[in-house]
């Protein structure tokens, strides 16, 4: 995993380590964003379900329980982004996002589901355990995945093309 940043911008960022070798966790200042709250991003990569060896930990949690403790850690003192590679095969699969809401000049308002949140659409149909997982931090993370959602991407198109097929994993 490797996060690049603009020199420009590099005064106003910081690496903060992870209990996971393969997660890069970014602090953008919010002074330097003139923004309310710190920006954390974390870049990270989960080996597929078969390759658990892949990914050297530094203690014994799963990649997912890392990540779901450094999001709940990190969400806590600011907003998140989270980008990578998960090998995480959502689906179909909708987010609940009734919880989602949306900070406008200090007044925090529910995002109306219907009219400012799509339903999320996924050319990959197939879920395995570790998109359910992802799912479920996402849920309790009051998060949403892009993929599938946003401008350029309506459709969800697959994000990794290998020699035995396509799939949506990143």
């Amino acid at each position: 995993v490797v996060t690049l940043v603009k020199s420009k911008l590099t005064k106003g960022t910081s690496k903060i380590s992870s209990k996971c070798n393969d997660f890069i966790w970014t602090k953008l200042d919010k002074n330097m964003l003139n923004t309310n709250n710190d920006l954390f991003i974390c870049n990270c990569y989960i080996p597929p379900q078969n390759k658990q060896v892949g990914s050297v930990m530094k203690n014994k949690n799963t990649p997912f329980d890392i990540l779901q403790s450094e999001i709940q850690h990190y969400g806590a003192i600011g907003d998140l982004i989270l980008v990578g590679d998960m090998n995480s095969r959502t689906g179909e699969i909708q987010e609940n996002t009734q919880n989602i809401t949306e900070i406008t000049n200090d007044i925090q308002i529910e995002i109306d589901k219907e009219h400012r949140i799509r339903s999320r659409n996924n050319e990959d149909k197939t879920v395995n355990q570790y998109g359910k997982t992802l799912i479920n931090i996402i849920e309790d993370s009051d998060m949403v995945i892009l993929n599938g959602r946003t401008l350029g991407d309506w459709r969800g198109k697959k994000t990794c093309h290998k020699y035995n097929g396509s799939s949506t994993v990143d």
